[in-house]
């Protein structure tokens, strides 16, 4: 199976805009990164699982590029949309960059013998609690969300 990493970003595309309350609540409540929970379920979509210790990797992995879409989402966050629209569509266009150079450093990090049968609560639970040792059941429910979407 290989893994592409258009493919990953088409697919987050198409499902962010139904589930993005809930990612951003996990995001900002319980600092789990979007992008694996996206990763998580682009994974169940294609019947694949990844253990917790292989998620931890891929966050060690991708901490540079995680550092830059922070960086890039806290510039956005200052800028008041109502006073400046210009410029917060284009702090928006470059968080977005940065956001698809993560998200290809994803897929390029994963070792697809790590890749094992489809466990979909498992695989999104175990991404989440790579971002956080401790999930509060409050956590847990949106997760729970996640996956009925």
């Amino acid at each position: 199976m290989m893994l592409q990493a258009d493919d990953f970003w088409h697919y987050s595309l198409r499902v962010y805009p139904q589930i993005a309350d809930t990612l951003l609540t996990l995001q900002d409540e319980a600092g789990i990164e979007v992008n694996l929970l996206l990763m998580a379920l682009w994974l169940n979509s294609k019947q694949q699982a990844l253990g917790i210790q292989h998620w931890q990797q891929l966050l060690q992995e991708i901490a540079p590029q995680r550092a830059e879409v922070s960086k890039r989402r806290a510039k956005r966050r200052g800028i008041n949309k109502a006073q400046a629209l210009p410029d917060y569509q284009q702090a928006l266009q470059h968080e977005l960059e940065a956001e698809k150079l993560l998200q290809k450093a994803l897929v390029a990090a994963i070792d697809l013998q790590w890749l094992q049968p489809h466990s979909p609560q498992s695989n999104v639970l175990a991404a989440a609690t790579a971002c956080q040792q401790h999930i509060t059941d409050d956590h847990r429910m949106k997760v729970q969300q996640l996956l009925k979407s």
